[in-house]
């Protein structure tokens, strides 16, 4: 048996050799095969993701959440940020798969380590929330944060909500305002409605009834149920 292992070994060692030399002879380096394999490793992950979330919405397959929680953890193993927050939040929510806010968290941050914004937003939803990790509103801030600046309008929305409460951070109505405008600037109907409600209230701005309207007739129109409600008790 040991003797079995020594050649397998030896076998091993001779094929790789063998390998690293045909490709010196025809002229490919180190560094580009190990670019070749990470572009490789990166195409693999892409469509396992797309597997995924085929099974997991039902898009151009029957709906099979089980199966698509496999290939997301196919393409989170393999570093698929998307996939990493994806097969998080599923985690967190028991959506295709048993509830484990513990794991859930786990994959989140892996995502956050890449800077994906909505990770980075969805990671201050835990410390917010308490999910998967100990409950920390100043800790929630500082994500939401980093997720608004690199452009998240959730996170926007989330960072300016703290402000507007003083959750985590001093109540400040300007500073929730200037995020809720940001949000709403780049058509987010949560950031609209926000602004509106600012307005109503004068929060941030002088109470102006009529500019609150017409942020309020701007995300209804987009969809947004909350505004909608707003317009209807106001007799719009």
């Amino acid at each position: 048996m040991e003797q079995e292992k020594r050649t397998r070994r030896k076998r091993t060692w001779i094929i790789g050799i063998a390998a690293v030399s045909a490709l010196v002879l025809i002229g490919i380096t180190a560094g580009s095969f190990l670019l070749f394999l990470s572009q490789a490793n990166e195409v693999v992950a892409g469509v396992c993701f797309m597997r995924g979330y085929r099974y997991m919405t039902g898009v151009g397959t029957t709906q099979d959440k089980a199966k698509g929680i496999g290939y997301y953890r196919r393409a989170a193993a393999r570093g698929h940020a998307q996939a990493q927050r994806e097969l998080g939040m599923c985690l967190l929510f028991g959506d295709g798969v048993k509830t484990d806010e513990v794991e859930g968290f786990f994959w989140i941050c892996k995502s956050a380590e890449q800077n994906d914004p909505v990770a980075l937003c969805d990671l201050g939803m835990c410390y917010s929330e308490g999910k998967g990790v100990k409950q920390d509103k100043a800790e929630a801030v500082k994500w939401f944060r980093k997720s608004a600046e690199l452009g998240c309008t959730e996170g926007m929305c989330n960072l300016g909500s703290c402000y507007f409460s003083g959750e985590g951070v001093p109540m400040d109505d300007a500073e929730a305002l200037k995020w809720f405008r940001n949000a709403a600037d780049q058509d987010d109907t949560n950031g609209m409605t926000k602004v509106g409600v600012c307005y109503m209230l004068g929060k941030g701005v002088p109470k102006d009834e009529e500019m609150s309207v017409r942020w309020f007739r701007r995300a209804a129109a987009l969809g947004n149920p909350l505004a909608q409600e707003s317009l209807r008790r106001l007799g719009y």
